[in-house]
């Protein structure tokens, strides 16, 4: 539900963005005589234009945040995991390949001591959304 809230906020966001850039129209030259002074009248002010800026990145900021909060508590518990099968060696040789959701440690380990120990992450494709550039 929290992935569709940001996706909600960013869409209309977008679509503010667009609607204010639309009423604005073609620019407007204030003063013919003087071109070195290119001052362009619009309806939307700078203020508008900064806050929309700072909504949308803060949302990012937001679901960056998220992300790198699940990404560090996964692997954490990996590591737990690998540090629980390197205890249970008990200086012998072995190795082991632990999964939480996406993510893989893999271990190696050679009379007790570990040769191998190496995160890697499988990419998942999110296609929630579908193909944004062909029409179905």
């Amino acid at each position: 539900m929290q992935v569709y809230r940001h996706k909600l906020i960013a869409l209309l966001t977008a679509l503010l963005l667009f609607t204010a850039c639309s009423a604005a129209g073609t620019p407007e030259l204030a003063d013919d005589t003087d071109l070195s002074v290119n001052k362009v009248t619009s309806p939307i002010s700078e203020e508008t234009v900064l806050a929309i800026l700072t909504l949308v990145t803060a949302v990012a900021d937001l679901r960056l945040a998220e992300k790198y909060s699940d990404t560090v508590t996964r692997r954490y518990a990996l590591e737990t995991a690998g540090q629980e099968f390197f205890a249970s060696l008990s200086g012998e040789s072995g190795g082991a390949v632990i999964k939480l959701d996406n993510m893989i440690l893999k271990i190696e380990a050679e009379n007790g001591c570990p040769v191998v120990w190496r995160y890697e992450t499988e990419w998942v494709e999110d296609d929630e959304l579908g193909n944004l550039w062909i029409k179905d």
